[in-house]
């Protein structure tokens, strides 16, 4: 990822870690996904030149996209925009996904910023698990971000979601018949 997600003095007192689990979590906004979506070619193909998170002094000139998986997202973003087209969300969605997986893999923070667009994504991650000498040694640790976390739409999730069944031309639902159905499907 090449950033710091978590300073040195956080995990000063640490000796040893015992049972953990340290999870990176990259969430990526519905701009996020546009603005990578318009991107062409050789703007994602400099993004994987410039920001691959391996090292590149083993990489330079014109074996930098060697196994750089950029070749992959190139021919996945072609499908996904086809499946768009046909107006298969599963099929679009399940591109997607691929896409995304690469990037997360490949490119650095600075490239996932290129790659969405400035405040499209958010970055974190937590390390959950027993750290011994460490006055809250069981405690998780919730690092540094990188992005952004929400945007500024004041609608909130409720009425994305109703837009997207308007848009999609589904039958559409009201806040409440949405609210009790989210209930129902907590309780139940």
């Amino acid at each position: 990822y090449k950033f710091n997600f978590m300073p040195e003095v956080v995990l000063a007192q640490t000796k040893k870690v015992f049972l953990y689990n340290f999870n990176v979590n990259l969430y990526v906004h519905s701009q996020g996904i546009e603005s990578f979506a318009e991107l062409n070619e050789e703007y994602i193909k400099s993004i994987f030149i410039k920001h691959q998170s391996r090292d590149m002094t083993s990489y330079t000139g014109d074996d930098a996209l060697l196994l750089s998986g950029y070749s992959s997202v190139i021919r996945w973003k072609k499908r996904y925009h086809e499946e768009m087209a046909k107006n298969n969300i599963s099929g679009a969605s399940k591109f997607l996904i691929k896409i995304f997986s690469m990037l997360e893999r490949k490119l650095t923070v600075y490239g996932y910023e290129l790659a969405f667009g400035k405040g499209n994504f958010l970055l974190m991650a937590s390390i959950d698990g027993f750290r011994v000498g460490d006055e809250n040694g069981d405690q998780p640790l919730i690092s540094n971000t990188f992005g952004m976390r929400g945007n500024e739409n004041l609608s909130g999730p409720t009425v994305d979601i109703q837009d997207f069944f308007r848009e999609t031309g589904s039958e559409a639902m009201t806040e409440g018949e949405f609210y009790v159905n989210w209930l129902l499907g907590r309780i139940i």
